[in-house]
């Protein structure tokens, strides 16, 4: 057997066995050794040449990289099968950079063997290929809960915030462990590598926050019984003990106890930043970063992005100022006599770095949503929509949308950004709400636009009449895809019930992984809008692991520009990259 390439590396070479006077069971079945094909190529030269010639016609033949299963009688050599080769994703870029190198294939078929999921295994931690099925053989699960925030991680754990920092600060890898958080555990969230509750759902504080930092998260625990000053975690009459390893999955919401072996992210890839610059050519698309501190811009911006977006509250409770929001409103009655003043120069204050760290690179900021379904328990939506109802629609608290407005003029002003920057607000349905908005900001003493988000079909078959009253328009295609099959938003980011529901065979189209034919045509509408209405910006905010069949359907009916989640940046520029290739016109593509 023998590979046209190094399957583990990438590196140029033949990579394989040999069995002289064997056969190919021999091979596969382990009951002899072979040789390397280095070796063995030493001592048949000449019937090695000839292999390493058709590898190479081969592989120009199909334009990837092959695993060959060949035989040699009587001094002949014969080749009996050719697939295509797997490969780790290391390999896997690699070698599309070099294909890309050699000129020997378009730079479209060079990509299209990497797959976002190459990406992702290069860039994040995960749990080592089956090591969490070979953790549940060993009755090593604990609980499962709901995943929150993907990622895995393994740390120790910990069950209260100031311990999590004190470890954490003494080198220590932190899963914080808590029965319910709040904003008191802040920095203990921030500090540790994961985040899991006993109760809670998908919206609350623990699992808004940690998609906001990025962190994995499982909350609602249900089995377990977390105890902070008895210094335990407790499944039924396991128990697990502070400073004990526990490792715990965010997508599927499983806990284990003790750390599960983990593959660690590649470091700086030249071959990557390579590969992707030449998928930006192709795709020709920009793409924005998901950000929530100072912190994350540089990291998103050195990915690739060519700008940030980030949410006045996502901002405010990472940072730890939620709360006074809340309290300001609640603590007032009189709408005409209502002061923001200290919620503008709490926003100003926040912004400020943030914005000092974007430079001159674009930044786009989504207004406060009250309404938010992914955030209802940290908002407080109950009793804040029961006391200004008004906050129920878009521009139903004029007051509250001039403060943050001028908090970001603040805060621009102060921090010297040099960029554009926008406030956009959610919901928005109507021309009317939109052209509110431009009056709002003309009242602004400075140069921050307004634009406006899209989440429901009214609002996108009337995008042209918006878009002419905007500065930019951002259509939420989870939002919309979620109203169009009538579930909740949050579900399209989780496992469950969705995977059992397809798997049932209960909907045809997955609306985590592909666009529904019901939605084409209110985005042929947007697209539509967006072509009459150049001075306007018409993106797409993409939510969650960027599908590559979602980005070719939005690139072929005409969007170039996305907003994604900050670890989506790299895998998002290859699935633009590899957009084109799905249009009638891609045979042309060089």
């Amino acid at each position: 057997m023998v590979f046209t390439r190094n399957p583990v590396t990438g590196d140029p070479e033949l990579y394989g066995e040999y069995l002289e006077g064997g056969q190919g069971e021999d091979v596969v079945a382990g009951t002899a050794t072979p040789e390397q094909i280095a070796s063995a190529s030493r001592r048949l030269p000449a019937l090695f040449d000839e292999l390493r010639t058709q590898c190479t016609r081969l592989e120009e033949m199909f334009g990837d990289v092959l695993d060959i299963e060949f035989t040699v009688e009587r001094g002949r050599l014969y080749l009996l099968q050719v697939r295509s080769a797997k490969r780790t994703p290391e390999a896997a870029i690699r070698i599309a950079a070099d294909f890309v190198r050699e000129a020997r294939f378009s730079r479209r078929d060079a990509l299209a063997p990497v797959t976002a999921a190459h990406i992702r295994q290069l860039e994040r931690p995960q749990f080592a290929t089956g090591a969490a099925p070979a953790a549940r053989a060993a009755g090593r699960l604990l609980t499962t809960g709901i995943g929150a925030s993907p990622g895995q991680v393994s740390g120790t754990l910990v069950l209260d915030a100031d311990r999590a920092v004190e470890r954490v600060l003494h080198g220590e890898e932190v899963i914080l462990a808590r029965p319910i958080t709040s904003p008191v555990d802040l920095h203990g969230m921030i500090a540790s590598r994961g985040i899991v509750t006993a109760t809670g759902g998908a919206t609350s504080h623990a699992a808004v926050v940690a998609r906001a930092l990025g962190k994995p998260c499982v909350v609602g625990c249900g089995e377990a019984t977390i105890e902070p000053e008895r210094g335990r975690l407790a499944v039924g009459d396991r128990v697990i003990a502070e400073g004990d390893t526990v490792s715990i999955d965010g997508l599927s919401g499983e806990v284990f106890a003790g750390a599960l072996p983990m593959t660690a992210p590649a470091a700086a890839n030249p071959d990557l930043g390579f590969l992707l610059a030449e998928a930006d050519r192709l795709g020709g698309c920009r793409i924005l970063g998901r950000v929530t501190t100072p912190e994350h811009v540089a990291t998103v911006l050195e990915r690739g992005a060519t700008g940030v977006v980030t949410s006045v509250d996502d901002v405010l409770a990472t940072s730890g100022h939620l709360n006074e929001l809340i309290d300001t409103l609640l603590a007032q009655r009189d709408l005409d006599t209502l002061d923001l003043s200290r919620i503008e120069g709490v926003i100003a204050e926040v912004f400020e770095p943030l914005l000092r760290a974007a430079g001159g690179a674009e930044v786009g900021v989504r207004a406060i949503d009250f309404q938010a379904d992914e955030a209802r328990e940290l908002m407080q939506q109950t009793q804040l929509l029961t006391h200004y109802p008004q906050l129920s629609v878009p521009v139903g608290m004029p007051a509250l949308l001039r403060a943050q407005l001028a908090g970001l003029v603040t805060a621009a002003r102060r921090s010297g950004h040099t960029g554009r920057v926008y406030l956009a607000v959610r919901h928005v349905s109507d021309p009317r709400e939109a052209r509110a908005l431009h009056e709002l900001s003309l009242q602004a003493e400075g140069r921050v636009q307004v634009g406006t988000y899209l989440t429901s079909p009214r609002g996108a078959l009337l995008s042209a009449g918006i878009a002419e009253e905007s500065d930019v328009v951002w259509l939420e295609v989870r939002v919309m895809q979620a109203a169009m099959f009538g579930i909740p938003p949050r579900q399209l980011l989780t496992q469950r019930p969705l995977d059992d529901y397809v798997k049932r065979g209960l909907i045809d189209t997955d609306p985590r992984h592909a666009i529904d034919p019901t939605l084409h045509g209110i985005l042929t509408a947007v697209a539509t809008a967006a072509a009459d209405h150049p001075r306007c910006e018409i993106g797409m905010r993409l939510s969650g692991p960027v599908s590559e069949e979602i980005a070719a359907t939005l690139y072929r009916i005409g969007f170039r520009l996305f907003a994604v989640d900050g670890d989506e940046v790299r895998p998002a520029r290859l699935a633009f990259g590899k957009a084109p290739a799905a249009e009638p016109a891609a045979a042309g593509v060089a």
